[in-house]
């Protein structure tokens, strides 16, 4: 008898609770922020992508999918930025580890929109955030022309920006 371990931690919300941890924002520090290292965010990526890896049928994977889907929605729900943020972030940990996941995300209605327009809002942490988020979803060529098409403008506007670190991502 198999032991199905990855459907059995979809089941306990391990899935919501590993995009918790993958959503923290540092700069976005409140009394309620975990403290993560440097390494936190490419652990729950691998953990996040062995979990998705161990979904050997496609009803466990739409089990994820699902999961995910609901993570997002649970954020966008609300209006304010940094739950805005906090998707992007997530996202970025989905492009480093179940990239089939991360793209999947990232080809939802409005998502790459959202991601557009803060990249050309005037935040510095909004701006550096969506940098890495796109650096990280164009590892394949269909994705960099997607967003290529799409963000051009934006993303020439991000590289004038005078904030070093943004320009330099």
């Amino acid at each position: 008898r198999p032991i199905n371990w990855a459907s059995r931690f979809i089941e306990i919300k391990g899935i919501q609770r590993l995009m918790e941890v993958a959503s923290e924002v540092p700069e976005c520090h409140t009394e309620t922020s975990m403290e993560l290292t440097t390494l936190t965010k490419s652990f729950v990526a691998a953990c996040l992508a062995r979990v998705y890896e161990n979904m050997y049928y496609e009803r466990a994977r739409q089990d994820y999918l699902t999961n995910i889907d609901d993570f997002i929605k649970s954020k966008l729900i609300t209006p304010d930025t940094e739950s805005k943020i906090r998707v992007v972030v997530a996202l970025t940990v989905l492009l480093n580890g179940p990239l089939e996941v991360g793209n999947y995300i990232m080809g939802k209605d409005g998502v790459m929109e959202m991601i557009l327009a803060m990249a050309d809002s005037d935040d510095v942490v909004q701006q550096k955030l969506v940098c890495e988020c796109i650096v990280a979803s164009i590892t394949k060529l269909d994705k960099a022309q997607f967003i290529v098409s799409k963000g051009v403008s934006i993303l020439k506007k991000l590289y004038e920006v005078k904030d070093e670190a943004i320009r330099i991502r």
